[in-house]
């Protein structure tokens, strides 16, 4: 089994080189320890050719012992990441800074990426160092970038979830539920609102103790971020959706608690983080500026739909006015055929009644005549019945019964 290898460090101000304790992760080739991560030397930075150079002329010259520190700073063997529990160690050890992920390490760790219970055991040390949770949103953020091998990508998720529902600020159910996705989970701004307004009473007594109000607020502030990263990967939330959330849930009520211009003007001119700012400012400009864009043009669709109401209101009145019009005409006509059928009816009647009395009076006529003619010829059959028979009397009756016959006949030919 090999040495363990101990970094040298030298005094800037004395140029006396000493070795650090053993470190169980050596950091990567190209990489520089971060401090406080090299064993009993928390004030000094691990050595390396350009830091011991800039010490050793800080300290007035160059001392032999210090080139010979430099020396074997500069032929010590590279450390290359070569599986995942490498990389993570390296992503602890820059305490929440931007994780590097490159195409060749990327590739090395993707032949394997899986997390044996020995590997967690011994990154749970560094993830206990990580007070404020600043490491997780950055391995979020590595995993989104690795689009070629889907295994890698889920082990880096997977690892930062666990992360999440074994810290103590993401130990509500609600929380819990969102992390994981499950049906009837929060909403995705009314989690992150949730975590926000998590309290130190939701830590260990000892960790809550030993942790300062401002701290807090960082590990709650990392937290929050982690989450917002986790659900637009996990939800497939947009950008857009990703910056209103933040807005609801962090920067708008911390925008709250500036009431003058001197803190506002303080706070605007103490942001360090341009990029996040300015994807912020740019996310809340586009939105402006279709909000502008889709203004106008209901402005428009407005005005079109304004000329087409005034259109169908003309045609609506022509319309009316048509109706009126014909229910005038047809009122009149309706008069007008009301008048007639009475005239006509009053003239039928009249006729009516005309016809009858001269029915009538035919009626009477014929009955006289008739009468008259029957009682003719029975005189005329009386005068046959004698002894002797009077014929002549009865020519006599036949020939005035027809000649009466005929001049009626010929009176109601006349009529007609």
């Amino acid at each position: 089994m090999t040495e363990d290898k101990r970094i040298p460090i030298t005094d800037a101000k004395s140029g006396l080189t000493r070795y650090s304790e053993p470190n169980p992760y050596p950091p990567p080739s190209g990489q520089q320890a971060a401090p406080g991560e090299t064993g009993a030397g928390d004030e000094q930075q691990a050595n390396s050719p350009d830091a011991a150079g800039k010490a050793s002329e800080s300290a007035g010259g160059t001392s032999e012992q210090a080139k010979k520190g430099n020396k074997q700073s500069s032929n010590k063997p590279k450390n290359e990441i070569k599986n995942l529990e490498q990389f993570i160690a390296h992503a602890y050890r820059l305490k929440g800074k931007r994780v590097p992920l490159k195409a060749k390490v990327e590739r090395q760790i993707a032949q394997d990426p899986r997390l044996s219970e020995e590997a967690l055991k011994r990154l749970s040390e560094l993830v206990n160092r990580d007070k404020l949770f600043a490491v997780p949103r950055q391995l979020l953020l590595v995993a989104r970038q690795v689009e070629a091998y889907p295994g890698l990508r889920g082990a880096l998720r997977e690892f930062v979830r666990e992360r999440m529902l074994e810290h103590p600020l993401f130990s509500q159910s609600d929380l819990q539920a969102a992390i994981s996705n499950l049906e009837g989970a929060l909403p995705p701004e009314m989690g992150l609102k949730a975590l926000v307004q998590a309290t130190k009473g939701c830590l260990a007594e000892k960790q809550a103790k030993f942790l300062k109000d401002s701290e807090f607020n960082q590990l709650r502030t990392n937290a929050a971020n982690c989450l917002a990263i986790w659900l637009a990967e996990t939800r497939g939330l947009s950008l857009p959706n990703v910056i209103d959330m933040l807005y609801a849930t962090l920067w708008a009520p911390a925008a709250k608690k500036l009431d003058t211009d001197t803190s506002k003007l303080e706070a605007l001119t103490g942001m360090a983080d341009f990029a996040g700012i300015g994807v912020a400012c740019e996310g809340y400009r586009r939105q402006a500026n279709e909000c502008l864009v889709a203004s106008e043009a209901a402005a428009r669709q407005s005005e079109d739909l304004r000329g087409q109401v005034a259109s169908l209101q003309a045609k609506l009145a022509s319309a009316n006015a048509a109706i009126e019009e014909a229910r005038a005409a047809l009122e009149r006509t309706e008069a007008e055929l009301k008048g007639q059928i009475e005239s006509v009816r009053k003239d039928a009647g009249t006729e009516a009644a005309h016809l009858r009395h001269d029915l009538e009076q035919q009626r009477t006529r014929l009955l006289r005549r008739l009468d008259a003619d029957v009682r003719m010829l029975e005189q005329g059959l009386q005068a046959l019945t004698r002894n002797p028979p009077k014929v002549h009397i009865m020519i006599d009756h036949a020939e005035r019964v027809t000649e009466a016959l005929r001049e009626e006949i010929k009176q109601l030919k006349g009529d007609d």
